[in-house]
């Protein structure tokens, strides 16, 4: 014998597609006949037979090896990505608070299908597909709420945790973000590892669009139209909530009063005669006019961020909240300024020094 090769040197599948692949074994001589064994480097994407019949199996890529005394010769399969696509009418989310003590609050959402059940605990139960998103949101935030989420690793506003194996005590647990089927035979997984999902809300009803990609490059495509209950997993009772209807609002344009290369308005937003919200806005030094649309987070002395709470020879600067209980700095959340007919709205969730809440719109 002086050479083995295959009719293919690649083959590119799609799941279920079989290939026979022919062995070529130099010289031609019936005593080679039967004499190749055949081998997968990962049965898990393509199988082949003792025959060399390759079975596409799953999406991914591995090696088919063909070998006849001392020689060889392969063929890589790459198998096409799969393609689902899943439409939910139920879910529910677990609750944990700051759980990652990253300055975000961590709630698991599950999609369910149908056989799958989800009790007041937040175990499951039954056979069926569910699907289990990762996400953190803003600390002012103790219930999903509309927006697009991005997967990242760092756990930051309005992202999802991609999907992994975590192992403890022996145990090996799904967690992050990953497409599950409840089976007799136990749990199966497609770990999610990028994409995109978007939030609607209407009064009490949700409605969820997200593309995703999976470890093996599946194609996923999820759908939920419906209420999403809330399972608090803290234990700790929900801080105060405070809302308020300005009475008025009186706007003063302070320039760059910090030196640091932005312009700063000063919004005061009187609730009632002791309860009082101020709040001051970085815009670029080309703004003078009014504060400019966007979302203004508190992010330092950045365009587009709020300014945080400090004293000045007994002057407040930044963002302060009064009411009975005394003067208190705004430590976290953000304000969106958006077009409303002619004016603008300024959409504002705000966490101040003792934890309370502060929820304001108004217009100007």
């Amino acid at each position: 014998m002086t050479s083995v090769s295959l009719d293919r040197s690649s083959l590119t599948m799609n799941t279920g597609e079989s290939y026979q692949l022919e062995c070529i074994i130099q010289p031609l001589s019936s005593a080679y006949a039967n004499s190749t064994n055949w081998k997968s480097s990962d049965p898990s994407v393509a199988t082949v037979n003792a025959s060399g019949v390759v079975t596409a199996v799953y999406s991914g890529s591995c090696t088919i090896t063909a070998s006849s005394g001392d020689h060889k010769a392969v063929c890589q399969v790459v198998v096409n990505p799969l393609e689902y696509g899943f439409s939910f009418g139920r879910a529910g989310a677990l609750y944990y608070g700051d759980s990652y003590d990253v300055g975000t609050h961590n709630f698991v959402l599950r999609l369910l299908g149908d056989g799958v059940a989800m009790d007041n605990d937040g175990m499951l139960s039954g056979e069926g597909l569910f699907v289990n998103l990762d996400v953190q949101l803003p600390l002012t935030d103790f219930k999903l709420t509309a927006g697009t989420y991005h997967m990242s690793e760092e756990r930051g506003e309005y992202t999802f945790a991609p999907g992994q194996i975590y192992e403890e005590s022996g145990t090996q647990y799904a967690i992050g973000t990953f497409v599950g089927q409840r089976t007799s035979e136990g749990l199966k997984v497609i770990f999610v590892k990028s994409g995109s999902f978007w939030i609607t809300v209407t009064g009490d009803t949700y409605r969820l669009e997200a593309h995703l990609v999976g470890e093996k490059q599946e194609d996923i495509v999820l759908s939920f139209q419906g209420t999403i209950p809330v399972i608090d997993k803290t234990g700790a009772n929900p801080p105060e909530t405070i809302t308020l209807n300005p009475s008025s609002v009186k706007v003063d344009f302070l320039g760059d009063i910090d030196g640091v290369g932005l312009n700063v308005f000063r919004h005061t937003i009187t609730h009632a005669q002791d309860t009082v919200l101020q709040l001051e806005f970085y815009a670029p030094l080309s703004v003078t006019d009014k504060v400019p649309n966007g979302t203004y987070p508190f992010s330092g002395t950045n365009t587009y961020a709020l300014v945080p709470a400090s004293t000045n020879n007994g002057v407040l600067r930044g963002a302060w909240f009064t009411d009975v209980n005394g003067k208190k700095k705004i430590l976290n959340g953000q304000v969106v300024v958006s077009k409303k007919d002619e004016n603008q709205m300024f959409t504002c969730r705000l966490i101040d020094e003792t934890g309370r809440i502060i929820d304001v719109n108004y217009i100007h």
